[in-house]
């Protein structure tokens, strides 16, 4: 039995890295996830960048840099047009800017259509003016439903 675990174990770690291969490392700048909790699946958003195009964004520092590279007039802009031309016209509801390294983002959150089913009401903009589309995966609540006892 211990050779049998010895031989897995080192097959395990000769394999390992063909498997990591596989899915490149991505930056997360913002992600949501919708239904997952209370026994129900769910969907979520991921907003990421690779890591490549990351460095290519302008390194910025509000204390030292004065303005940033993108103004966030110029950043609403880009992300109301966005946003307008596949859900409508809808008042901003929130916005924030975050960094990493450096490099900085602005994140914009749009109030929902009435009665939409679209729950993907955020926009992220680069400082190159870019928009970053988010990828859809599925989430499948794993934790058990409450049960008494």
């Amino acid at each position: 039995m211990r050779r049998q675990l010895f031989s897995f174990t080192i097959l395990l770690f000769i394999f390992a890295p063909l498997t990591e291969a596989k899915e490149p490392k991505q930056i997360v700048l913002h992600q949501a996830v919708r239904g997952s909790g209370g026994g129900q699946d769910g969907e979520r958003l991921v907003y990421s960048v690779d890591p490549e195009r990351w460095l290519q964004m302008p390194i910025w520092n509000p204390d030292t840099d004065g303005e940033p590279p993108l103004s966030f007039k110029r950043a609403y802009e880009i992300a109301g047009r966005w946003y307008k031309s596949r859900r409508g016209e809808q008042p901003l509801y929130s916005y924030t800017a975050s960094c990493r390294s450096g490099r900085w983002c602005y994140k914009f959150d749009f109030v929902p259509p009435k009665n939409s089913p679209n729950w993907d009401n955020t926009v992220v903009v680069l400082m190159d003016g870019t928009i970053v589309e988010p990828s859809r995966t599925r989430v499948i609540d794993t934790q058990p439903e409450n049960q008494s006892r």
